[in-house]
């Protein structure tokens, strides 16, 4: 198992407020996070950092407890489980930007996506608050595993719009859920098992996927080159169709 990242600011804006994490927990679990953070200049800068440390410090914290001399999850982790640890992170992420926001007046309004994976070699779990999204792919396809916690997903889920009509409305940028908006939020939460060699797990901010179609995204993550060549090309693709927002990838590779 191998994870790497890659944040890069995009040929169109001057800040990055995009944040992510890596950590090999142990050589059989590894932790991935992405933050896409807004609210202004400082303030999307700030949201984003502090979700990633509180979260991932979080989840670090109470991972050790279920982790056994092999470097495995001990029979006590369960989905139940780990969704609450989930969803923990997510409340002290919520409550750090939160907080921050409400001491310093020129923050008001911050707030941060987040996404996040645990890979282990029998299952692979994630929660997401927003628009920023992961994926699941190997050599015959890609599947989008989160869904956009969107005005324009809304939409498409109502029947108001098709999924073809989303992909360049007006509106597609505006989030329904952030972390620390408001005074608490809820995350959604997938299991899907791991048991399939060569497959890969890939977290991302929009700013990938507003200028890399999935099919050119599963093209890049099945070639013959390594992890982290893939997300960088990955990054330069996105740069070479416009490049109109931070970009953002992390990947896990299963094999």
């Amino acid at each position: 198992m191998y994870i790497s990242g890659i944040s890069d600011i995009g040929a169109m804006r001057k800040l990055n407020q995009d944040n992510y994490y890596t950590k090999m927990i142990t050589d059989k679990i590894a932790l991935g996070v992405v933050c896409d953070g807004m609210g202004g200049a400082n303030g999307g800068c700030e949201a984003s950092a502090i979700a990633i440390f509180e979260f991932s410090d979080c989840l670090r914290e109470a991972l050790r407890h279920f982790i056994d001399e092999s470097g495995e999850f001990m029979p006590t982790m369960s989905d139940a489980r780990m969704r609450r640890i989930m969803t923990q992170g997510i409340n002290r992420a919520n409550d750090a930007v939160y907080k921050r926001a409400k001491e310093n007046e020129e923050l008001s309004g911050m707030g941060t996506t987040l996404v996040c994976t645990v890979c282990t070699p029998e299952r692979i779990y994630c929660m997401n608050v927003g628009d920023s999204r992961m994926y699941s792919a190997d050599a015959d396809s890609i599947t989008r595993v989160t869904k956009d916690h969107s005005y324009v997903q809304y939409l498409v889920d109502s029947g108001a719009i098709s999924k073809e009509e989303a992909e360049n409305h007006p509106q597609k940028n505006i989030i329904t859920r952030a972390i620390g908006t408001q005074e608490s939020v809820e995350g959604e939460f997938f299991v899907l098992e791991s048991a399939n060699k060569g497959k890969y797990i890939m977290l991302c901010s929009d700013g990938l996927t507003n200028f890399v179609k999935e099919d050119i995204i599963h093209e890049i993550l099945i070639s013959d080159n390594s992890d982290d060549e893939k997300i960088k090309k990955l990054v330069d693709t996105a740069n070479s169709n416009g490049g109109g927002d931070n970009i953002t990838v992390v990947l896990t590779s299963l094999d």
